[in-house]
């Protein structure tokens, strides 16, 4: 189980804005695996690269938390944010399990 209560930026935010951010990412892992029902992903593949503009999406709730901290930190932070609740919604999902990768190395998944 992830405790949010060791990430105090993600502790900022209300139940609701948790549940909205997890029923984003919810939406993007069925929608990848409808698309590429083979193959792995991860909080880079969903959320980074073409998709790293966030505006107007919930996740982008995650960069808002440490805007003041200026852009490059208030960024990084988001997708480190982002993986955290990434591997939460994995671990509370039947159909998609997590590949080990070497210690130091983004997680991955796929689908079961």
């Amino acid at each position: 189980m992830i405790n949010l209560s060791d990430t105090p930026d993600l502790q900022s935010l209300s139940d609701i804005q948790v549940l909205q951010i997890e029923d984003y990412i919810n939406k993007r892992i069925d929608e990848w695996i409808k698309t590429y029902p083979n193959k792995e992903f991860s909080v880079k593949v969903l959320f980074g690269n073409d998709n790293w503009n966030w505006n107007k999406t919930d996740i982008q709730q995650l960069h808002d938390i440490n805007s003041n901290k200026g852009y490059d930190e208030a960024f990084d932070k988001a997708g480190k944010y982002a993986g955290i609740l990434l591997n939460k919604v994995v671990k509370s999902r039947s159909d998609v399990k997590q590949i080990p990768t070497p210690r130091g190395v983004p997680y991955k998944y796929i689908k079961k």
